[in-house]
């Protein structure tokens, strides 16, 4: 007999199955990342009605019979739609970084509700407004907590204090003038720096946007894209200086 099973979640993508279905990625608070089946969504009046769109924050019942692989749905509710998230194309190309990341990141089937929440809270700041440190401080609170966390404070080769540029991808943080030799790393500058960890430091919603320079922003893609292919195995590529980037 099937388990009846419930969650509130994220709908991280979709994809059409068959004539009249849809195939649905969810991140639920939990259940961690869930593949579901949304059986007949797509014929006029289904009862699912725009709960399973992209971006949406929604209720869901859900059951797996002991024969299939997939979960199927029997009903669901929306909790927050984030219309806005899909019909402003700044807003849809800043939120798609974070429901790209945690598609790339999250194991299946593994419950983790900080970062739920985390990602909850980062969608509701996007909505209002669009702005690339939202994402940025999102992701380097992501990162710390899936056991990834920079070092910007202390050498990652002695453990002293230090206010080095030099970020070593391997090791996961600066490495002092002593200790950088023969260690391969990113020559970060002090705005970059000063930028991460303030976006380490502070509580989301405490960041202030500022405007960085095109080769500013360049250069803190390049430590994301560095870093997270580095240690998560994802590659991340952005279209252009102060464009947004993308998950591949």
């Amino acid at each position: 007999m099937a388990e009846i099973l419930r969650s509130e979640g994220i709908v991280l993508k979709t994809y059409d199955f068959r004539e009249t279905s849809r195939i649905i990625t969810f991140f639920s608070k939990d259940f961690g990342r869930l593949k579901l089946l949304a059986k007949g969504i797509k014929k006029p009046g289904s009862r699912f009605g725009a709960s399973l769109e992209l971006f949406t924050h929604s209720s869901v019942i859900f059951y797996k019979r002991e024969t299939k692989e997939i979960y199927t749905v029997s009903d669901s509710q929306i909790i927050h739609s984030f219309d806005r998230l899909r019909c402003n194309l700044t807003c849809f190309a800043e939120a798609s970084n974070i429901l790209n990341f945690l598609s790339g990141t999250t194991p299946a089937e593994e419950p983790h509700t900080q970062l739920f929440r985390l990602s909850l809270s980062a969608l509701r700041l996007l909505e209002n407004r669009p702005e690339r440190v939202f994402v940025w401080g999102y992701l380097i609170k992501a990162l710390a907590l899936l056991g990834y966390s920079p070092e910007f404070t202390r050498c990652v080769e002695c453990g002293k204090p230090s206010d080095s540029t030099r970020f070593c991808i391997e090791r996961g943080g600066v490495v002092c003038m002593e200790c950088q030799k023969d260690v391969p790393g990113l020559n970060l500058s002090r705005a970059t720096i000063s930028v991460l960890k303030n976006a380490q430091e502070r509580e989301l919603q405490e960041l202030v946007s500022s405007e960085p320079s095109s080769s500013q922003v360049n250069e803190i893609h390049r430590f994301f894209r560095t870093f997270i292919y580095y240690h998560l195995n994802l590659e991340v590529s952005f279209r252009g200086p102060g464009e947004s980037w993308l998950f591949k």
